[in-house]
């Protein structure tokens, strides 16, 4: 039991893991997209989540 509990553990750990390091380079990611790409004032932290939606309404 205390075996699996720790496997467990480990599992979710590595998974917040990559989760976070995902999360990040696809933060850096659009960040240096946006400042090579758009004006200076349109510089949004969360542009690149909806994309779709602002083009088409």
């Amino acid at each position: 039991m205390r075996f699996h509990l720790k496997k467990t553990i480990q599992i979710v750990v590595v998974i917040g893991c990559v989760l976070v390091y995902i999360n990040v380079y696809l933060s850096t990611k659009s960040f240096w997209t946006l400042n090579w790409t758009s004006e200076p004032n349109q510089r949004t932290p969360r542009k690149n989540d909806v994309p779709s939606t602002t083009r088409e309404s």
